[in-house]
């Protein structure tokens, strides 16, 4: 799953490089506190009450940006902010949104996510936007929401503008599945961690060469191919990125509707030596082998380095490497 933070820089796109990415993500949250310097820090706010988020703000170098998804989920909560009564003195005052004489708005959204870690760890995360002034998406509770959409504006807290409560949400269940060390003894010194958790980037060598599949070759999908009388099983097999016993179950039928007394190998030796003759049905000049998908890595693909764009990479969900 992909994250980002809910502010985003309007003429950043990210951190050029992955040691800056820290840095972005510090610049696209900054903290605010109130007017007094104390309330709106995590984990302990005004009068050391417990506060489970962080007051950031809307403000990035002079520009206000809209309040966008972290991630991909579905909405589980929105409530509409409360209109504030500036054409009403007596009603402004004795509003409980204007406590001490200060407006907080009270838009709120709530995003449930779901995501794989590893095989077989899945986690769900809630992440939870308040104090919004205006709520700009369309989606209502159990829809879809997608990372990047826009939200809403941010709002008022304590009479200060552009500034939103920010929130990521968790129960023990979950946070032992994204952090076991917090909750269960673990010495890393002497321990190796654990495997089904995935964390950060990870990159394959493919090495140049090397075919690639844009499906999983294993699902077979056939195709018809006409035999030489210079072609091998092995050849073909390696022609077509497969096996022997993969070419033996793809023509089994055939193999077994004329010449069920042959071995395959037998039957292929057969169907060969008659390619070239003048009574050669069908069934003796055409096989079947697996679709091919001809792609390979270039050398210039194999010495560029991991996630760079000197080489021609092309970005897919899936890839295949037999």
């Amino acid at each position: 799953m992909l994250i980002s933070p809910p502010f985003l820089h309007p003429e950043r796109t990210g951190a050029s490089h992955p040691d800056e990415d820290a840095t972005f993500v510090d610049e696209a949250m900054p903290n605010v506190v109130a007017y007094h310097g104390l309330s709106g820090n995590f984990p302990i706010s005004y009068h050391l009450g417990w506060h489970g988020g962080r007051h950031i703000g809307a403000n990035l170098d002079g520009k206000i940006v809209p309040v966008r998804a972290i991630a991909d989920g579905v909405l589980c909560y929105r409530r509409d902010p409360t209109p504030k009564p500036d054409d009403d003195d007596d009603a402004l005052k004795s509003h409980p949104l204007n406590y001490r004489g200060l407006w907080t708005d009270d838009g709120v959204v709530v995003l449930k996510h779901t995501t794989e870690i590893g095989e077989g760890l899945r986690v769900t995360f809630y992440s939870l936007y308040a104090h919004l002034s205006e709520l700009k998406l369309t989606a209502q509770p159990g829809e879809r929401v997608y990372r990047k959409d826009v939200l809403g504006r941010a709002g008022a807290i304590s009479g200060q503008t552009h500034r939103i409560h920010f929130e990521i949400i968790a129960d023990e269940d979950n946070l032992r599945r994204l952090m076991p060390g917090p909750f269960d003894a673990y010495d890393p010194a002497k321990a190796h961690g654990r495997s089904t958790g995935v964390w950060g980037d990870i990159y394959f060598h493919v090495p140049a060469g090397q075919p690639v599949y844009r499906r999983n070759p294993r699902e077979i999908e056939p195709q018809d191919y006409t035999l030489r009388a210079t072609d091998t099983l092995e050849g073909i097999a390696l022609r077509f990125g497969t096996t022997v016993d993969v070419l033996a179950r793809l023509n089994h039928a055939t193999h077994q509707r004329y010449r069920p007394e042959m071995s395959y190998e037998q039957w292929f030796d057969y169907q060969r030596s008659h390619v070239d003759t003048f009574y050669a049905g069908p069934h003796l000049r055409i096989m079947q082998v697996p679709q091919r998908y001809d792609t390979t890595v270039s050398a210039t693909e194999d010495t560029a380095p991991p996630g760079r764009s000197e080489g021609v990479h092309q970005a897919v969900s899936e890839v295949w490497v037999v």
